[in-house]
C-alpha cells in the first residue's frame, strides 16, 4: 500500500504560503497546518471560489451573471441558515475541504461539487472525489467535522474524526449503492468539458463493474477532518503517525491520503458569509 500523509489544510494558487494567520509546521511524512486567523486572505479565497465550488466550472462559466458570487452566496445561506447547529457546523467543514484540498494536492482535480443537485441541501453520498488525470485513478474521500465538547484531547477527537470518516468510506465502497456513483458522475458534467467528462464517468463505471464483482476490492481514499478547536491548543503530530500505522496495518484501501484542519470556531466563517450577503 501507499500512503501519503498530508496532514494539512491550506494552500492556495497564486497565493503564497506564508499567509497571515496559518501557521504550518513541517516533518518528514506530514504537514501539520493551524489556521489561527480567518484572514484577508481566506475571505478572498471564499470570495473567489465559492461559485465554482457550489455550481461547478461548466454552469458558472456558461453564465457568470446568473451563477454570480452573489446569487451562489445567497442559495448557499438559504439552505444553510434553517439548519439546526450541528449540521451547520458539518456543512461549514465540507466547504472548508472543498475550497482548500484541491489548492494542495497538485496530482488530483476534483470532481465533486458542494451543493446537492435532488433538494435544497448540501452533498449526499461521497463528501468528495478527485480524479488524477495522468494515472486515470479516482479517489474517494470522506469528510468529518467535530468539536471537544467535553474530555478528549485534540488528538484523541481527531482520531475519532479520522476513525469515523474511514468507516464511512469503507461502507460506501462495499455497498452496492449505484446512487452513489450517479451523483459523482452528475458532478463530472458540471466540472470538466464534455470530452474529459466522458473519460472520467467512464472510469467511475469501471469502479462500479469491479466493486460489484468483489467489493472487497482496494480504492483510493482520501480521510478528511476537520476540527473546530482552540489552536492555543494544538493537536500533537505524533499521534497522527501512530494512526497512519494503525490504517497502513489494516491494508483497507489501495491509496490513502490524509487531510486535517484545526480552526478555534466555525462560526467567524458564518458571520463573514452572512454580513456578505448583507443579513
Amino acid at each position: 500500500m501507499i500512503v501519503r500523509l498530508l496532514y494539512l489544510f491550506y494552500n492556495t494558487e497564486n497565493i503564497d504560503m506564508n499567509i497571515d494567520g496559518i501557521t504550518i509546521k513541517k516533518e518528514d511524512g506530514y504537514v501539520v497546518c493551524y489556521i489561527e486567523n480567518f484572514s484577508d486572505e481566506l475571505k478572498d479565497l471564499i470570495r473567489k471560489d465559492l461559485k465554482v465550488i457550489c455550481r461547478g466550472k461548466i454552469l458558472t462559466d456558461e453564465d457568470n451573471i446568473f451563477y454570480s458570487y452573489e446569487n451562489t452566496l445567497n442559495v448557499f445561506l438559504d439552505r444553510y441558515n434553517d439548519k439546526e447547529e450541528i449540521k451547520r457546523k458539518g456543512m461549514l467543514g465540507e466547504f472548508i475541504a472543498h475550497l482548500i484540498i484541491d489548492k494542495f494536492i497538485d496530482h488530483l482535480q476534483k470532481i465533486s461539487i458542494f451543493f446537492n443537485k435532488e433538494e435544497r441541501s448540501f452533498k449526499k453520498g461521497f463528501d468528495l472525489t478527485y480524479i488524477d488525470i495522468e494515472k486515470k485513478d479516482i479517489w474517494y474521500g470522506e469528510i468529518k467535522s467535530g468539536e471537544i465538547n467535553q474530555s478528549p484531547s485534540p488528538e484523541d477527537k481527531n482520531e475519532a474524526l479520522l476513525q469515523n470518516a474511514k468507516n464511512d468510506l469503507k461502507s460506501k465502497l462495499s455497498k452496492k449503492r449505484l446512487t452513489l456513483w450517479d451523483s459523482v458522475m452528475i458532478d463530472a458534467g458540471l466540472s470538466f468539458a464534455s470530452e474529459e467528462a466522458l473519460k472520467i464517468k467512464k472510469l467511475l463505471r469501471e469502479d462500479v463493474q469491479e466493486l460489484e464483482k468483489d467489493p472487497l476490492i482496494k480504492k483510493n481514499a482520501i480521510l478528511i477532518s476537520v476540527l473546530f478547536h482552540n489552536t492555543n491548543q494544538k493537536i500533537n503530530p505524533d499521534s497522527v503517525k501512530e494512526y497512519l500505522e494503525k490504517i497502513n496495518n489494516e491494508l483497507i484501501f489501495s491509496d490513502i491520503i490524509i487531510f486535517s484542519i484545526q480552526k478555534s470556531t466555525y462560526k467567524k466563517i458564518e458571520e463573514f458569509l452572512n454580513k456578505e450577503a448583507g443579513n
